[in-house]
């Protein structure tokens, strides 16, 4: 019994090589909440350190007080402190979590009733 391995990129010698557990599409702390609940353990790869993940910023909102910068968690912890990097306002990371779950949820709710584009405007 054998397995071949082939990567889509030059491995350095000495590299770490990872795998994604999850779709990026997800952010990072619902990645991070889903790793801990299915493999037990902490994730600290590259992506995961960087709370901008990579530039793309997919799990930054737009901020409610301002309306001018984006909420961002202050670092790669679980329950950091969130904070608009324009106007400085905080966040709980409870709160948080909790606000992108209600929009999960609507948007769950909105594909799931196939409304025309009318509609939704």
């Amino acid at each position: 019994f054998s397995v071949t391995l082939r990567a889509r990129k030059k491995i350095e010698e000495g590299s770490e090589i990872t795998i994604s557990y999850l779709p990026s599409i997800f952010g990072v702390p619902k990645r991070k909440a889903h790793i801990e609940e299915e493999w037990y353990f902490t994730c600290r790869c590259s992506r995961c350190e960087d709370v901008t993940e990579f530039g793309t910023y997919v799990s930054a909102l737009k901020c409610s007080h301002c309306r001018e910068g984006l909420i961002l968690p202050e670092s790669p912890s679980k329950d950091t402190l969130w904070r608009c990097r324009f106007c400085m306002n905080p966040f709980e990371s409870q709160f948080i979590a909790t606000f992108v779950q209600t929009l999960e949820d609507e948007l769950y709710a909105l594909s799931k009733s196939s409304p025309t584009i009318k509609e939704l405007e």
